[in-house]
């Protein structure tokens, strides 16, 4: 009976992470937005952004130039950590991962280019690339061009 128990535990442990995996999973992320607004303004909007991001690591690698990151365990690695434990928690340990978006704004002739790089879960660049480009629409909707196109894939 007891044996039953744990098993359906580990079941239960096992399969969290994969159902998670399936739902959110990871994604690459390369996006070009381009707004007519002025470099300071889309550099402001995308601190702010950020700096309302809980739970991750933000850093300003030169100005203009933010990341987003993040660690996370593959569930290729928890899988095989519960099912080698306890030698398996090193697999867990070592397999851990870093995910990382890069935000980097260039002013260009006609306004200001954001270029958005790297690997996040769906949700987050889902939620993130449908704020920066509320916020894009806001700021080309102040700066009067109508015509501009705000997204560029």
């Amino acid at each position: 009976m007891v044996l039953l128990i744990v098993l359906g535990v580990l079941l239960v442990l096992v399969s969290l992470p994969i159902v998670f995996d399936i739902i959110n999973p990871v994604v690459n992320v390369a996006d070009d937005l381009s707004t007519t607004a002025h470099y300071a303004e889309v550099d402001s909007e995308v601190a702010q952004l950020l700096g309302n991001s809980r739970g991750y690591d933000i850093e300003m690698l030169t100005p203009g130039t933010y990341t987003l990151s993040y660690g996370r365990f593959p569930t290729w690695a928890l899988v095989l950590g519960l099912l080698t434990f306890p030698i398996g928690i090193l697999i867990v340990w070592f397999a851990r991962e870093r995910l990382t978006l890069t935000f980097s704004a260039t002013a260009t002739e006609s306004g200001t280019r954001l270029l958005v790089f790297g690997r996040a879960h769906q949700k987050l660049a889902l939620v993130t690339g449908a704020e920066l480009q509320l916020r894009l629409d806001e700021l080309r909707a102040v700066t009067g061009d109508e015509n501009h196109p705000n997204l560029r894939s």
